[in-house]
């Protein structure tokens, strides 16, 4: 039988680990919008400010680089339980886009109502992917349940099947997750005294993980960010929705802590 205390471990990382999982697939989020916004501000510097062509061209590759490494390095398993595209492989590229419409608006060319058109199309792709990736958010970070465990390879990130972990990002349990049995030729030294109190020993029932809620609350945190940054591109008053998103996340957190207030 497997040693109680990995039992009782398992059943109190119940509580956390939820937390620890989504706080990096948060990190992933953010400095994907990160390097996005921050090719956007450089381009606009660059042709705002500078009034220069192809220094821009030069900086947005940087930062494509990185965007799509990153991606690439994080996002493991894409296609298991995905209902959308893989827009992580395109999203990178929209500065690309951007960069080629702002070469054209601020070139010496006659802005003809060919070349207005060529920009403004330019612009809404640009706007399609994002929302597209938004959406591809909320897919890659879904919660999936399992039906069995995961063969356990030494070097190798592993969590139970009790823990609904989006596919995508199974690389991110840095959690030392309890094993469900001894590997060959290891003892528990808490078995061997039990054996060695003979029947008394046996007598003693064996404590199981206990029977708890999974730490969910950081998924629908998440969830609500991630809706909230869908709609903020059908919204005109971005200042609104992000005053949406952090309301809504200090509504749920409240909630959360009156939850957990003991009561008097």
């Amino acid at each position: 039988s497997n040693p109680e205390h990995f039992e009782l471990y398992r059943g109190l990382q119940e509580e956390w680990w939820g937390y620890d999982i989504y706080s990096r697939i948060g990190l992933t989020f953010w400095f994907s919008h990160w390097l996005t916004a921050a090719s956007l501000y450089s381009m606009c510097h660059i042709f705002g400010e500078l009034r220069c062509l192809w220094p821009a061209w030069t900086v947005v590759p940087c930062f494509v680089a990185a965007h799509y490494g990153i991606l690439q390095l994080d996002i493991v398993r894409p296609k298991e339980g995905s209902f959308m595209p893989p827009i992580e492989k395109v999203i990178p590229f929209v500065p690309f886009l951007a960069v080629l419409g702002m070469s054209i608006d601020y070139s010496v060319m006659d802005p003809t109502p060919f070349w207005q058109i060529v920009v403004y199309s330019l612009s809404w792709i640009c706007y399609s992917i994002q929302f597209l990736w938004a959406l591809r958010l909320y897919d890659l970070a879904r919660p999936r349940h399992r039906s069995k465990d995961a063969p356990e390879v030494p070097g190798v990130a592993w969590a139970p099947k009790e823990w609904p972990i989006p596919p995508a990002f199974e690389n991110s349990v840095y959690l030392p997750s309890a094993p469900k049995y001894l590997e060959p030729g290891q003892t528990c030294l808490t078995q061997e005294m039990k054996v060695a109190k003979g029947s008394k020993g046996q007598s003693v029932p064996q404590k199981l993980a206990r029977e708890s809620q999974h730490a969910m609350l950081p998924w629908k945190l998440f969830r609500v960010a991630i809706i909230t940054t869908c709609g903020m591109w059908f919204s005109r008053d971005r200042k609104l929705a992000a005053f949406a998103i952090i309301s809504a996340v200090g509504l749920c957190s409240g909630l959360w802590n009156l939850r957990r207030a003991p009561s008097s």
